[in-house]
């Protein structure tokens, strides 16, 4: 999904950023809402809200293959599913920051971890991002061994963050954001 994100389009086109903010932060105020409505708890409900926050942007590229959509709109929808997909990794990323520095007395114990999650997880996407340009400057990757090559570098991606303790959501996110952005 975040290989589909262009940003340069995204920054002439800053109604649709805004447009993406409001429909995240309503998903997830209403989700809140109904949760807490139900007799959901609060720590049960907040993350339930900020994750339904995503619109699965798995299902959304699978749709858009499958009928072959293409077009403006179709670029604004796998936009906006790659933007709520962002905002919910980061905001439950920033929710477990919180639960960790809610305390004021650990909170020089706890600034530590979370800005390596952070600033790791960045690295490391863009260190990936740049691998896979490499490999795509180098290789044809629109045949079958191509595909096999990109689901390589997602598992590699996903070992390396979880062995260095980074965010595993985060890091093929921003790194198909990386290689979209910064390469042809």
């Amino acid at each position: 999904a975040g290989a589909r994100l262009n940003l340069r389009w995204l920054r002439h086109n800053l109604w649709l950023l805004a447009s993406s903010i409001f429909e995240a932060s309503f998903a997830a105020a209403a989700v809140g809402f109904v949760a807490l409505k139900l007799g959901v708890a609060v720590d049960v409900a907040v993350p339930l809200a900020l994750i339904l926050m995503a619109s699965a942007p798995a299902l959304v590229l699978r749709v858009v293959s499958e009928t072959n959509a293409s077009g403006q709109v179709t670029e604004r929808l796998i936009t906006l599913s790659a933007l709520n997909t962002l905002y919910a990794v980061v905001a439950l990323q920033l929710m477990q920051a919180g639960l960790r520095l809610n305390e004021p007395q650990t909170w020089t114990q706890a600034v530590g971890p979370v800005a390596f999650s952070y600033f790791g997880s960045i690295a490391l996407a863009a260190l990936i991002g740049e691998g896979i340009n490499f490999v795509a400057r180098r290789f044809d990757l629109r045949h079958d061994n191509g595909v096999l090559l990109m689901a390589g570098c997602v598992m590699l991606a996903l070992i390396l963050a979880k062995t260095l303790h980074l965010s595993t959501l985060l890091v093929p996110l921003l790194a198909g954001i990386w290689l979209r952005n910064r390469s042809e």
